[in-house]
Order: structure tokens, then C-alpha cells, then sequence
């Protein structure tokens, strides 16, 4: 915002606020400059998920790792097992961005359809992500398309849609708890799960 330490704001800068008050200082907090009074402004650098002026491409990489649950018509052959994933994402805005994710999805057969095999898709997702706050702990969701690819047989087209809590731990660590519900779309019965997970 370019006002320097104990210095006021010139008054037309806060036209658009409904109430006046005094900027009296400014203290650093988790690599943010804040203003005491409750209004907020973001330097850089910023955490994970913030965009500066000076930071044209803002990427962040992240794991995870959870359990699979299907249901529906998939639930009356297999049961669920383990997922991991690894994305890439880029980050619009302190809590927009897109997400490129490729995840690795295992299904147990039933005790009593053992003789089938267990089975795995694959899916390589384009999300986009929305945290709806920009404080340490943010519950967002997210959503997108992508490819699913099976143990055996063609390649199809689905979505998934997620919730879940980002939480900061360091300036460029964060942890993430969530869920998300996937829909392939075949030309017979879809198959639909969900995964849970965590990761950072």
C-alpha cells in the first residue's frame, strides 16, 4: 500500500470504507504486514496461496495420501482401499487457483468375488480450488474434469467435487484434510466413489 511506518493514509484511499480510523502501526505477522485496526493489506513474500505484485507465477506442489470408498453399483463388487495423488497448482489470487492432479484410485474385490481381482483408475484432473478465507485455517472447495484410466479397457471421461480445510503451518507449508466425490462417465453403469485424504 506504500504508507510507511506510523504515517496516515490520505483520506481519499478510504472513501470506500463505512467508518474512519488512524493507521498507528504496522507489525509483521507470519510474512504479512498487517494494520492495527482490523484492515488488513498482503506484502510479499506471501504464504503458500497468496499472489504479489513481484510474483508473477505463484506454483505450489503437494501429496496426498487416504482411502478410497465406493458406492453405488461399484460398492456391490469391490471395497474401498488405499489412493495417493500429487498436484500442481497455480494460484490466481490468495484463495483462487488451478489445480493439475493426477491420482491413483485401488478397489479391493469382495472376499466373495476374489476371482474377478482387485482393480485401480487413474485420474489425471484439471480443478479449479476456492478457499473461502485467507486466514491460517481455510475450508475450501473444488471441483473439475479429467480422464479416468482403468486396470483394463478405454480411457473415460468424468468429475470430481471436493471440500476440505487448509491449514498453515509455515510461510510454505501447509497441511490439508478432504474429501472428494468422483463420477466416470461410461456408457453403462458409472462408477462412483469418494476419497478421503491429507496431505501437504
Amino acid at each position: 500500500v506504500g504508507y510507511k511506518m506510523n504515517e496516515k493514509p490520505p483520506v481519499k484511499d478510504l472513501k470506500n470504507f463505512a467508518f474512519n480510523f488512524d493507521v498507528q502501526q504496522l507489525m509483521q505477522v507470519n510474512q504479512e504486514w498487517q494494520v492495527i485496526g482490523g484492515v488488513r493489506y498482503q506484502f510479499y513474500p506471501l504464504k503458500r496461496g497468496g499472489v504479489s505484485p513481484e510474483i508473477k507465477h505463484n506454483f505450489s506442489l503437494s501429496i496426498h495420501g487416504g482411502y478410497t470408498l465406493p458406492i453405488k453399483n461399484i460398492s456391490n463388487v469391490y471395497k474401498g482401499s488405499y489412493m495417493f495423488a500429487a498436484d500442481m497448482s497455480y494460484h490466481f489470487s490468495p484463495q483462487l487457483s488451478a489445480v493439475a492432479l493426477v491420482g491413483f484410485n485401488h478397489f479391493k474385490a469382495k472376499p466373495e468375488l476374489k476371482r474377478i481381482g482387485n482393480t485401480y483408475w487413474w485420474n489425471l484432473s484439471a480443478n479449479l480450488k476456492w478457499e473461502l478465507t485467507t486466514s491460517p485455517t481455510r475450508p475450501y472447495i473444488n471441483g473439475g474434469m479429467g480422464a479416468y484410466i482403468p486396470k483394463s479397457g478405454p480411457t473415460k471421461l468424468g468429475y470430481n467435487l471436493g471440500i476440505g480445510i487448509d491449514r498453515t503451518l509455515t510461510p510454505t507449508l501447509v497441511f490439508e484434510l478432504g474429501a472428494d466425490y468422483h463420477h466416470i462417465l461410461t456408457s453403462l453403469e458409472d462408477p462412483e466413489f469418494y476419497t478421503i485424504h491429507a496431505g501437504l
